[in-house]
């Protein structure tokens, strides 16, 4: 087990609860600044959205995020944040998929297109604003109080860095999808990916893979993890064993 007490010594990074947290985090913000660089590429390119009409989409999306924060903390009581985080990235796969989905049926309905895309990203968002605040408490558990610190700047420091690299990631998925159309493809133009091979799907795929990775560590982390210390020590049902 990861006992508080025995570890005061060893450098946060290198304990396995901090580092699994903090890996949490850093993935799940990946995954989000992922989807917030495509999501304007998508709408314009292959719905045909102008900056109007993707502002209020986005706005949508910002309406729902304020509604979910007052019940977050319902939420993550009733499911437990572990469950809740690990369940928000697997409904995260699945919705994020009805976004490439829009470009399928915007050449027969465009309306039905916009449709899927106001129901997804606000639910998308909505999913995010769990996530993001059942692994942030899952961080804090990770170390005992005096630590706090300690976790939060390394917590950051990784999800920063994800941050830097999701939005060049973004482009060049799109850009690479771009490039995969085959000549006379009809479903291809300059600003969309062909519908016709999948490659509009492809920068989707890759917020999947790193929301499988989110969930993968959610699955691998103890119980434990649930409870919030209450000494620097960890006594009092700290976040320290591995279950």
């Amino acid at each position: 087990g990861d006992d508080f007490g025995d570890h005061e010594e060893i450098p946060v990074w290198k304990r396995r609860l901090p580092l699994l947290a903090c890996m949490g985090y850093s993935l799940l913000a990946f995954s989000q600044i992922l989807l917030d660089e495509i999501i304007p590429l998508f709408t314009h390119g292959c719905l045909g959205f102008n900056s109007q009409e993707i502002g209020m989409l986005l706005a949508v999306g910002g309406v729902s995020i304020l509604l979910v924060s007052f019940i977050t903390s319902r939420i993550t009581a009733r499911f437990g944040k572990i469950n809740s985080y690990t369940t928000t990235g697997i409904l995260s796969i699945l919705v994020g998929f009805l976004i490439p989905l829009a470009a399928y049926v915007h050449a027969s309905s465009k309306r039905a297109a916009v449709v899927l895309m106001i129901v997804s990203v606000p639910i998308i968002r909505s999913l995010q604003v769990v996530g993001f605040t059942s692994i942030m408490v899952l961080v804090n558990n990770s170390v005992p109080v005096s630590e706090l610190g300690r976790v939060n700047g390394l917590g950051q420091a990784l999800a920063a860095a994800a941050r830097g690299v999701g939005p060049v990631l973004g482009g060049s998925l799109w850009s690479m999808s771009l490039g995969l159309a085959e000549k006379g493809d009809e479903t291809a133009t300059s600003l969309c990916p062909s519908r016709a091979d999948g490659a509009v799907v492809i920068p989707f795929v890759a917020r999947a893979i790193l929301l499988a990775m989110v969930v993968a560590i959610g699955c691998m982390m103890p119980a434990s993890l649930e409870v919030s210390p209450t000494t620097e020590d960890g006594e009092g049902g700290g976040a320290g064993g591995e279950g």
